[in-house]
């Protein structure tokens, strides 16, 4: 029987309203929606067989974007320029690039642009969130509902800080620490801690907003990566506006890593050497030897803690005098990246010292009058290691000596 228009077109209608039979997704293994930042930023949304892109500030697609692979050995994308006008110079580029395992960016990107007779050749950023099923919030700038029961020190206020004000210099300390420095298109960091001839790190912003920072950071090389490394980090800025607080790494936690400005470069070490020499003020600080004395008193009623007080003919107390920073040759700090040690002087008794209302001994004493307490009582000396927990905190936890612990103590504290 021959159909009739009539009879088809009402159908038609039907099966169209559903875009799985009028509108195809994206390839296997593709999202429907990325971020990209190559010449500028865009968001990329898939439209019945392409990707259509929006550049930021902007209301209208700007390019277009087909995809020629996308598997796990590599990804393709050619790009145009959408609604060409008669005289205005096309533009074509072709992005070439690997998925990074997991997902979620592309990792040795590179496009080759031509833009009329003109060729050239950079790098770009493209991420986008692991949940396919729906639009990834940090690529699309909404908020998720869960930001509302983030802590009260995320800064509430929704305002962009647009390329025209972000900072100028930031510090990051993780294993290593450094100083980025913008230069109108990124953040470059300026000295490798490794003085590797060819190292290169490019961190680009994807993001800054009071509730949604997102960084991506590209090595061309690390000890353990000579081929090169890529992090992704997010956070939100924090109340007081000078750092990023809740920084995840691929969705990870990452509490120890700092990036921060302004009023919070003289907190966050901007080098190796300015981490060494905050940790060297850490451990000669009133701060930590208040921390040293809370884990000893805990540690004093240990059962082989006691033994050992009763050797030496105490009582079972112990009053701080002095601390500074040690080594454990890596015994323990290497077990654990990003501590260091820190050594504390005791007594073996809780002498009283006149000193000022609750002073720190340290701080209020004369090097003779040290030096003579020393001379005329017994003292020992406890090893704690210490590693950052967060802006401004950190754990100290009491090391073995000669003697074992029947359980690990530990203490907080925060310093400045």
């Amino acid at each position: 029987m021959k159909a009739t228009v009539a009879g088809v077109l009402p159908e038609l209608l039907f099966w169209c309203s559903l875009p799985l039979y009028c509108q195809s997704g994206p390839p296997l293994g593709a999202p429907r929606s990325m971020r990209l930042c190559a010449d500028g930023c865009s968001n990329l949304r898939w439209l019945n067989d392409h990707y259509a892109g929006v550049k930021d500030g902007q209301e209208f697609v700007s390019m277009t974007y087909d995809v020629i692979r996308w598997d796990a050995d590599g990804i393709e994308l050619r790009g145009k320029s959408a609604n060409s006008v008669p005289g205005e110079v096309a533009v074509t580029a072709v992005f070439t690039g690997r998925i990074m395992p997991g997902g979620r960016q592309i990792v040795a990107a590179n496009v080759v642009w031509q833009i009329g007779a003109e060729r050239k050749s950079s790098s770009y950023q493209l991420i986008w969130d692991s949940d396919d099923s729906a639009p990834p919030s940090s690529v699309l700038g909404e908020r998720p509902s869960e930001h509302a029961s983030r802590p009260e020190t995320v800064n509430s206020t929704p305002t962009t800080i647009g390329p025209g004000n972000l900072p100028s210099v930031m510090h990051f300390c993780g294993l290593n620490c450094g100083t980025l420095i913008w230069d109108g298109n990124n953040y470059t960091q300026q000295k490798n801690p490794d003085d590797h001839s060819n190292f290169t790190s490019t961190w680009t912003v994807i993001e800054f907003t009071r509730q949604s920072v997102i960084l991506s950071r590209h090595d061309s090389w690390r000890p353990a990566h000579p081929e090169g490394w890529t992090d992704l980090f997010k956070g939100q800025i924090s109340k007081d506006g000078n750092h990023i607080i809740n920084l995840t790494n691929y969705d990870k936690a990452s509490p120890t890593f700092l990036i921060g400005w302004g009023s919070a470069l003289s907190l966050i070490p901007g080098s190796n050497e300015e981490q060494q020499t905050l940790r060297t003020q850490i451990c000669a600080s009133p701060r930590i030897r208040g921390a040293m004395q809370r884990v000893e008193d805990q540690a004093i009623h240990d059962l082989n803690g006691a033994v050992l007080a009763q050797f030496f003919g105490d009582a079972g107390s112990a009053r701080i005098l002095d601390s500074k920073d040690g080594t454990d040759g890596g015994r323990y700090t290497s077990q654990d990246p990003g501590s260091f040690v820190c050594r504390g002087l005791f007594l073996h008794q809780d002498l009283k010292i006149d000193t000022t209302d609750k002073a720190d001994p340290a701080e209020q004493i004369s090097a003779e009058a040290m030096k003579a307490i020393m001379s005329k009582y017994p003292t020992f000396v406890e090893w704690f290691k210490v590693k950052r927990t967060g802006f401004g905190a950190y754990r100290l936890t009491l090391l073995p000596s000669s003697l074992p612990l029947a359980k690990e103590y530990t203490g907080e504290f925060a310093y400045p």
